[in-house]
């Protein structure tokens, strides 16, 4: 985690620091947040406007579907995050809260899983 005195010494301008905190923030795709207040249009080096519509969006829980930081189209440099059933909106890391990580998901072969099951199994081609 990057420190205030560490981004100092990076010396940023407003909108690359909004990039590596959006970075550094621990928010990714698949993790639930809330969304804990409105932000005002290109706070904090934030490359959007906050439109009224999203007003009501305040105080609710989403997953996350998008990284504008880990995107591969650069007009979307400095956007957030977008949220399920919200795509048309993007919101600042700093008004999310990370409520749950993404579950780990774990791939396990057959052998595997039979052994966790208590079976024996034998595969046949």
């Amino acid at each position: 985690m990057l420190g205030t005195s560490s981004l100092r010494s990076l010396k940023l301008n407003i909108k690359e620091a909004y990039n590596v905190m959006q970075g550094e923030c621990g928010i990714d795709v698949g993790d639930t947040v809330r969304i804990m207040r409105k932000a005002e249009g290109h706070e904090l080096g934030w490359n959007r406007s906050w439109h009224s519509t999203m007003d009501r969006y305040v105080g609710k829980k989403f997953t996350v579907t998008e990284n504008s930081a880990k995107g591969s189209a650069d007009y979307h440099y400095g956007y957030g995050y977008r949220v399920k059933h919200l795509t048309g909106y993007w919101f600042p890391w700093f008004v999310l809260e990370l409520v749950e990580k993404k579950p780990e998901v774990k791939e396990l072969t057959v052998a595997e899983i039979s052994k966790r099951l208590g079976y024996d199994v034998k595969v046949v081609k």
